[in-house]
């Protein structure tokens, strides 16, 4: 009988210490930012209206991991260059253009591609299926020092439909670009942000 009620204690206590345990904080925590800036997503060895799309999702991703960041959308690359009045991206001009203590800044690419063809016609400019290797990159970066503070790539192969090949570049031509790619962008983004969330 005592061994019983010994017993029930303690897994009373592993309960009770088990409900208890503190959450592991995230590697990166964005709390001393008041407003970070995201430049748009750039597309590299690829065509397509999927950057938007890529830097939207980014900062859901973002925010789902930690609610009071305050990140918003100052534009694409040449938009701020022109906007800061500079020919490179100066991440001090654009701290003091935009009021932002970071920014932001990610690529999307695609390699080695093996497209299958799904239609007749000139190979230059063919609609198909595409396994393809699908990379995102994103850093961020202190507008104040020019410091890179945080840094990370995902790499994986995926089918990708609606692709199609002009010139040789492969083009993301979904017309609705979140419904054909939306979900494999979300499961890379979700891998690319791990640091940013609490375990």
């Amino acid at each position: 009988m005592r061994f019983i009620i010994l017993k029930a204690i303690s897994i009373s206590g592993l309960i009770f210490f088990g409900g208890c345990m503190a959450r592991i904080p995230p590697k990166v925590d964005l709390k001393p930012y008041n407003q970070i800036g995201v430049i748009s997503f750039n597309l590299e060895n690829a065509r397509g209206n999927i950057g938007h799309l890529v830097t939207s999702k980014f900062i859901m991703a973002i925010n789902k991991s930690q609610r009071k960041a305050n990140l918003i959308k100052i534009g694409s690359f040449k938009q701020v260059r022109k906007r800061i009045g500079k020919s490179e991206l100066d991440v001090k001009a654009v701290g003091d253009r935009y009021e932002v203590d970071a920014v932001f800044t990610g690529t999307l690419s695609l390699s080695d591609v093996e497209a299958h063809i799904e239609e007749s016609g000139l190979f230059r400019n063919l609609k198909v299926l595409a396994n393809a290797n699908l990379t995102i990159a994103a850093q961020l970066i202190s507008t104040a020092t020019g410091e890179v503070l945080w840094t990370n790539s995902i790499t994986e192969k995926r089918k990708l439909s609606q692709i199609r090949m002009r010139g040789g570049i492969p083009e993301f031509a979904a017309n609705d670009p979140n419904r054909v790619y939306g979900l494999i962008i979300e499961d890379l983004l979700d891998k690319l942000t791990a640091d940013f969330r609490s375990r």
